[in-house]
């Protein structure tokens, strides 16, 4: 049985070439990754797939994408995906499935998108011309944050007792976390821009009053139990919508 590909992933922007080649050099030698390899200009990605889920191939690499979950639910549209990350990420519910990658372009900026479900988490961390993308806060604190700092908030309000993270803020102090049905574009001295492309929640429902028009008191019970179209609830002989 094959099992569902999910994989963690890495990926920084580094404007210093020696740095990237360094940081690209520590990745291949750690164990911890499978993959690691250069997507677009400054940048440094690495997979870890999960055991049993197949890695990304050549053709995914080559469109630009490093998936966490959902490849293969979106696999038979890789084209029309990266055309959505890149030109149209706020688009991409229109796609099947429910998916999580990063989109690498060519011109070095990259699109984060995280599921709509939120499986597999994604944490952005950006400090002038160096960005970096991780689906583990500890490889952050291994590869870029050489002094990493607590942020407070998010430590008491867990330490109380509550799941939660204000704002998008995590455990680490400059470190974010996106949200479940949003993106995120980065890049090299590019503030980090986020914004939802999935909400469960409806902003408005139209009203409809050519049934309430020619309903009567007595159409109550026949509109609750048959009507798709309102819902009628009997009160004090009146109907109410």
């Amino acid at each position: 049985m094959t099992l569902p590909a999910l994989a963690n992933l890495f990926a920084v922007c580094e404007e210093n070439p020696l740095r990237a080649d360094a940081l690209q050099h520590k990745l291949q030698h750690s164990g911890e990754f499978a993959a690691v390899w250069r997507p677009a200009p400054g940048w440094v990605a690495a997979a870890a797939p999960l055991p049993g889920s197949v890695p990304d191939g050549a053709q995914v690499r080559g469109l630009g994408f490093a998936f966490a979950e959902g490849r293969d639910l979106v696999e038979c549209q890789l084209q029309h995906a990266a055309q959505l990350a890149e030109g149209a990420p706020q688009r991409l519910a229109s796609l099947p499935g429910d998916f999580g990658f990063i989109h690498f372009q060519a011109d070095g900026s990259a699109t984060v998108v995280r599921s709509c479900g939120g499986l597999v988490p994604f944490y952005l961390w950006q400090d002038g011309g160096r960005a970096a993308v991780a689906t583990r806060l500890g490889d952050l604190v291994c590869y870029i944050l050489h002094q990493p700092r607590l942020d407070p908030l998010v430590n008491a309000v867990w330490a109380s007792g509550w799941g939660l993270f204000p704002d998008g803020r995590t455990f680490l102090e400059g470190v974010a976390a996106l949200e479940r049905g949003s993106f995120a574009q980065t890049g090299p001295h590019r503030a980090v821009s986020t914004q939802r492309y999935w909400s469960p929640r409806v902003e408005a429902v139209p009203l409809r009053t050519s049934l309430a028009s020619r309903s009567t008191p007595s159409d109550c019970a026949s509109c609750y139990s048959g009507s798709s179209d309102a819902i009628w609830i009997r009160r004090v002989g009146t109907c109410c919508r």
